[in-house]
């Protein structure tokens, strides 16, 4: 059986304590799986870290109307990830919103959203 989206949080929080997705703010890896059928479906799994060495890997299944805005090299920096459910608008296909709740450079919808991994390495 899948775990919800809210079933990965609280699992996340017995590893790294109490936190909000907000402090989550760097994009050290950004993978885009794409598999190939009839219809091409969209993957996408982020690596973000915070503050103290923490970090989580976010797995987002059928993503749509992907949107990224990026103005310098290097890691993108986000100023916090909103996950937002949005199943009651009954879209097809689209159960979450995603997106940098305050800068806009991260945006897109998917099917389903987990906390795949994480890691505390607080000193």
């Amino acid at each position: 059986m899948t775990k919800t989206f809210d079933e990965t949080i609280a699992a996340a929080k017995e590893t790294l304590g109490d936190f909000s997705l907000h402090e989550f703010n760097i994009v050290k890896q950004f993978d885009l799986l794409i598999c190939n059928g009839d219809e091409p479906i969209f993957d996408l799994t982020l690596r973000l870290t915070a503050s103290g060495n923490r970090a989580l890997t976010i797995l987002c299944k059928e993503i749509y109307s992907l949107s990224i805005n990026q103005f310098s090299f290097g890691f993108l920096q986000i100023t916090g990830l909103e996950v937002i459910d949005i199943s009651s608008r009954q879209w097809e296909r689209k159960n979450w919103e995603v997106k940098d709740y305050e800068s806009g450079r991260l945006h897109f919808y998917c099917n389903s959203v987990a906390i795949a991994s994480v890691n505390d390495k607080r000193i």
